[in-house]
Order: C-alpha cells, then sequence, then structure tokens
C-alpha cells in the first residue's frame, strides 16, 4: 500500500523548492480575488474554521447567496500546490455562485461554495521537500484527515440548515479532483455528484520512486455521477500514448486509462468527459503534438470564459443541477 504523507511541523519542517522552510501545515487563505486577476473581485471576509481529526485548526474560503436557505452547495478541492483563494483568481465559480440556476429552480439562484484550504505535506518522491497537497494517497477515507474535514464541513452546513442536502455537489481541480473522486464515490449519500479538471482515477498510483503501480484491492462502487473535463494536450495525460511521450513523472494513469476502466465496469453512473484545447474549445480526440510546458500551462489554466476562452463552466454546472441526490 502506498504510504501517506506526513504533515510539515516544527518536528518534522518541509524544505520548499522554491526555497525557505515551512513548519505549519495550515495555511490562511485569503478568500478574495488577487489584485492581479483577470476575475471581478470578490471579498468574502476572514475564512471559516473546522478542527481536523488531528487537531488541526482548517481553513475555508465560504460563500453563501441571498438566496433563502437551503442553496445547493458546491464543495471546490483546489489543485496540489494551490490554495483555497484559487476560487476567485483561477476560477469563475465565485461569479457563477451568484447567480447561476443550480436548484433547477430559476426563481431561486445561486449556490453556496465552500473552498477548503489543503495542507503543506511531505513529497512523497522527494520527502525533505514539501507542498501543499491533499491526500489523495490513503484509499481508507475512515484514516484520511483530509476526506473526513471535507464531510465534517458538509455536515456542520447541512446541519445549520443553511445547504440543501440533496444537492450538495464536489468539484476538484487536479489533486483536488482525484480527492473528490474518492469521496462522492465513497458517500452517495452525500455527495449528488462530481465534476472534475484534469484528473484521471484516484485508485491507481505508483509508488515513492514512480515505478511501480499500485491498484486499489477492491473498486468501489462507481453510482455517483461523473463529469470531466482535460485539456487535449494535459500534464496528467489525456490519453496514453501522450502521457507516455511527456517528460513528466509519472504517478497517475492517464484520462483515457480512467475512461476506458470507468466504462468498462457494469452499472456505471452518469458520465460524460469532454476533451478541449487550450482555448476551452472542444476537441474531438486527445493531442499527438503535446510539449511538456503547453500541458503544464494547460493544466494550470481552469476552462473558464476569462481571457477570451470558451468558457466550460456552465456545461458543467449545468451537468450537477441535472444530476440531484
Amino acid at each position: 500500500m502506498l504510504a501517506t504523507s506526513p504533515t510539515c511541523s516544527d518536528a518534522n519542517p518541509c524544505q520548499l523548492l522554491s526555497g525557505g522552510e515551512v513548519t505549519d501545515a495550515t495555511p490562511v487563505p485569503a478568500c478574495e480575488t488577487p489584485a492581479d486577476s483577470a476575475h471581478p473581485f470578490y471579498d468574502d471576509g476572514p475564512p471559516a474554521t473546522l478542527t481536523d481529526q488531528d487537531g488541526h485548526t482548517r481553513y475555508a474560503c465560504l460563500f453563501q447567496p441571498a438566496t433563502p436557505s437551503p442553496v445547493p452547495l458546491v464543495v471546490f478541492l483546489h489543485g496540489g500546490g494551490g490554495g483555497a483563494e484559487n476560487l476567485y483568481g483561477a476560477t469563475s465559480l465565485r461569479t457563477q455562485a451568484t447567480s447561476f440556476d443550480l436548484s433547477g429552480d430559476p426563481d431561486a439562484p445561486g449556490f453556496a461554495v465552500l473552498s477548503i484550504q489543503a495542507r503543506y505535506l511531505h513529497d512523497p518522491v522527494l520527502p525533505e521537500t514539501g507542498a501543499i497537497h491533499w491526500d489523495d494517497r490513503t484509499w481508507n477515507l475512515a484514516d484520511n484527515t483530509d476526506a473526513q474535514l471535507v464531510l465534517d464541513w458538509v455536515d456542520a452546513l447541512v446541519a445549520a440548515g443553511d445547504v440543501d442536502p440533496d444537492r450538495v455537489y464536489l468539484v476538484g481541480w487536479s489533486e483536488g479532483g482525484f480527492l473528490g473522486q474518492m469521496l462522492g464515490f465513497a458517500h452517495p449519500e452525500v455527495f449528488a455528484s462530481v465534476a472534475v479538471y484534469s484528473a484521471s482515477s484516484p485508485y491507481a498510483r505508483s509508488h515513492d520512486d514512480g515505478s511501480t503501480w499500485v491498484e486499489i484491492p477492491e473498486m468501489p462502487s462507481l453510482t455517483t455521477p461523473l463529469y470531466g473535463i482535460v485539456k487535449a494536450c494535459d500534464a496528467i495525460g489525456c490519453d496514453d500514448a501522450q502521457a507516455d511521450a511527456l517528460d513528466l513523472p509519472r504517478t497517475y494513469v492517464s484520462v483515457e486509462h480512467w475512461q476506458d476502466q470507468i466504462r468498462a465496469l457494469a452499472g456505471v453512473p452518469a458520465f460524460s468527459y469532454l476533451i478541449v484545447n487550450g482555448f476551452g474549445v472542444e476537441a474531438s480526440t486527445c493531442s499527438s503534438d503535446c510539449d511538456v510546458l503547453t500541458a503544464v500551462a494547460n493544466h494550470i489554466t481552469w476552462p473558464d470564459g476569462v481571457n477570451g476562452f470558451v468558457d466550460q463552466e456552465p456545461a458543467l454546472l449545468q451537468f450537477l443541477r441535472d444530476h440531484p441526490r
């Protein structure tokens, strides 16, 4: 089995590749749009807090619309190396949350969005170093601190009457998409459907040396609807040929490989995957002409309509709306 990456701490500090040392596992996000972002400015005030099962204070940016409660909830899990503030500066989900009809009732537009902050964890390949990561390596979710944190936060919002328990959705980017799928498939009683960008199977990983593959002993029942978007040239590997050709560490299977696995399962859920080019335009196939710089640039660019790109967020949100619990 894969080893869980320890958190950065005073006793076990992490060296950042960019320089410096981290001893605090839980960074505090700024819940506002950065000044240099092309996205509209929002300031949702101080982050919400919750204590995780390891006793750490965890943070999240929370927006709730003016629409009377309960409202749909989107839980946004940012990518590895990112932060909860990516909701504002890298996606248009915060803008969508004010007016998009996610409930199926056009007279009640808007939805709540909870963008949770990941932790500083030691890198599984270079253990002396560290970065902001989700624990997408602990398949037993009862032992997965990040998974339990998401569940606890959703439970708190549902118990307060703030969100509709039949319309709780997960949206994950890259590493956040891996954890999001693990949670969504394991807990269909909590999450109505899942949408991911640039993420493949959460159930097949390489060992720390990147050479030997490990798959979950028993695939869980995939009853939760899944919507995915991947760039035709993407660092995650749009298809096997592309993943093999890119000179990048391979710790995940390609998106094509994951799609084939899902299609081979009996009783799969509603399932849709969209391939887009670097400008967000739908593509019919993965690119056979994909270099590392383009693949990485595409991977870290969310498919919304900012900077003249084609906006794929409405289609993603419509899929979620059409698949309540």
